[in-house]
């Protein structure tokens, strides 16, 4: 049985991802993050990035799930304004977080399988970057 210590068992780390909407047509391809939090699974040390989405525009349907909506180029959650920084920042910023765990991480969360693995592998791909190189992801 591997000791906890153990740099080579992964680490479980519990995520969930807020969003322009959804798009289960091509597998939320062109869906855009706008928000990511984590959750240590050993630790309990949390993660969160407010961030802006690249198009500018949250549908009105997805600000009414999780409450986030944009006014004059910032993100707002009732009507206190968010530090939130671009895409690029934002992802590495996550990866950063991941990878200073220094082992293997398994990312997990609710229903995740069907949502948000999709939308932040589509997102990473987009800016050039790998969760496994960058973070350290082993599986999701």
């Amino acid at each position: 049985m591997f000791e906890k210590s153990d740099k080579s068992v992964p680490r479980l780390v519990y995520y969930d991802l807020e969003t322009t909407g959804l798009g289960f047509h091509n597998k939320h391809k062109d869906i855009e993050i706008v928000e990511i939090g984590a959750v240590d699974g050993e630790t309990k040390d949390t993660f969160r990035q407010y961030i802006l989405p690249p198009g500018n525009r949250i549908p009105r349907d997805a600000s009414n799930v999780h409450g986030i909506f944009l006014k004059d180029g910032n993100l707002y959650r009732d009507d206190e304004k968010l530090e939130a920084v671009d895409l690029k920042t934002g992802l590495d910023n996550f990866m950063s977080w991941l990878k200073g765990f220094n082992q293997p991480i398994t990312l997990a969360g609710y229903n995740s399988h069907n949502f948000d693995d999709w939308v932040i592998s589509h997102n990473l791909y987009r800016n050039g970057l790998s969760a496994a190189e960058a973070g350290g992801v082993l599986t999701f």
